[in-house]
């Protein structure tokens, strides 16, 4: 989850860079910047994904678990 969070700061550095890349007429460095964020949308979309289903098994696990322990 903290990588989560670097990425997003990443993926809003790299969104102001390209805003600052288009102010200096560098529009191709810009358009760049705005193809890295879009990849790094992608990870970070990826990245929560993941997390959702960890939090679903590691909810199932726990149940079997509770259940388990509650027979012995």
């Amino acid at each position: 989850r903290v990588r989560l969070v670097r990425l997003t700061e990443a993926a809003e550095n790299l969104k102001k860079q390209a805003a600052t890349s288009v102010r200096m007429g560098k529009e191709n460095e810009a358009v760049d910047l705005l193809v890295q964020k879009k990849k790094l949308t992608k990870a970070l979309e990826n990245i929560k994904e993941r997390i959702e289903v960890l939090d679903r098994l590691s909810a199932k696990i726990s149940e079997v678990m509770t259940c388990f322990f509650s027979i012995m």
